[in-house]
């Protein structure tokens, strides 16, 4: 069924291959919101809105070429770009898109042409998260909003964006790539990498992923996330610690007291999970944030990772 639905999707963006240009109440969906061009002046700037009035403004730079230019109301670049950057209108392979492009030319925002409504939207966004990676990103474009939310490692978009050379049989260099996609069955390396030809889909996703893997932090280790992280009182003083061991191991005391409970723990993503040893109790989780160099739980503790002098 799941299948089904991709190809729907990708049929569905296949009435849009011939269009020519972008006209008023074409839409367009980044995942997170629907984009609806309410007006078009003097053919070259094309104006659009969203339910959460979210403002996307394009000026024509050529056929099929346009760039991003400050709108009415908002002051701010959408989309993590800059005023200025360019905006591709894509029609082949049987999709039509908007790929926003960094001043390298890769690809770091899409947003899909579609005729459905918000709703729709959300629902076949829905669809796209409960089906694995490796069933799509071959075949139907990915948006941001979709890596951000169903991809949750550095390594996982490494593997993925990796993914799509491989179903070609491009022969790897790295060592851990070669180890990783030597184990699954349908992997076959060609001689020639120069040889493999990819889609416009396929190239599209390989930079957004790429383009994804920049801007996330460094997945955690055992090994860098070894230190103390204690809580504090008002007084900046530490009230209780949490050390965490880079071999999967971690304790939880009272400052000053010789009384601690063993943990063992594991990482997913920016999470730490931790378990106590010995005891049928559910796992504590706590989310760790690089900047501020801090363990926060549902409840609010925080916990300060310790330097040392």
């Amino acid at each position: 069924m799941k299948r089904i639905v991709f190809l729907v999707i990708t049929l569905c963006a296949a009435v849009f291959a011939q269009a020519q240009t972008i006209h008023v109440d074409h839409k367009f969906w980044d995942g997170y919101s629907l984009y609806t061009v309410k007006e078009i002046r003097m053919g070259k700037y094309i104006y659009m809105t969203t339910k959460q009035d979210e403002e996307l403004t394009l000026e024509k730079v050529k056929e099929g070429e346009f760039k991003i230019i400050r709108s009415r109301q908002a002051e701010e670049c959408p989309f993590g770009a800059e005023f200025g950057w360019r905006v591709q209108f894509i029609r082949q392979d049987g999709e039509s898109f908007l790929a926003i492009r960094k001043p390298n030319g890769e690809v770091m925002y899409t947003l899909s042409q579609t005729t459905n409504n918000e709703e729709e939207c959300e629902e076949m966004q829905m669809i796209m998260g409960q089906e694995e990676p490796w069933n799509a990103v071959n075949s139907v474009l990915l948006n941001r909003a979709y890596l951000q939310n169903y991809v949750a490692t550095k390594r996982e978009l490494r593997i993925l964006r990796n993914k799509i050379l491989a179903y070609h049989g491009y022969r790897f260099q790295s060592k851990d790539l070669q180890e990783y996609f030597g184990k699954i069955r349908w992997y076959k390396p060609v001689n020639d990498n120069n040889a493999i030809k990819l889609n416009i889909i396929e190239q599209t996703n390989i930079q957004l992923i790429k383009s994804e893997e920049a801007e996330r932090p460094d997945d955690l280790t055992y090994a860098n996330m070894n230190g103390i992280y204690d809580s504090l009182d008002e007084n900046m003083s530490s009230v209780s610690r949490i050390s965490l061991n880079s071999d999967g191991t971690a304790t939880w005391c009272m400052v000053g007291s010789l009384n601690y409970t063993e943990y063992t723990y594991r990482i997913e993503g920016n999470t730490i999970c931790m378990k106590a040893k010995g005891v049928d109790s559910e796992e504590e989780c706590y989310e760790y944030d690089a900047d501020t160099r801090t363990l926060k739980n549902e409840q609010g503790a925080v916990y300060y990772r310790q330097v040392a002098e």
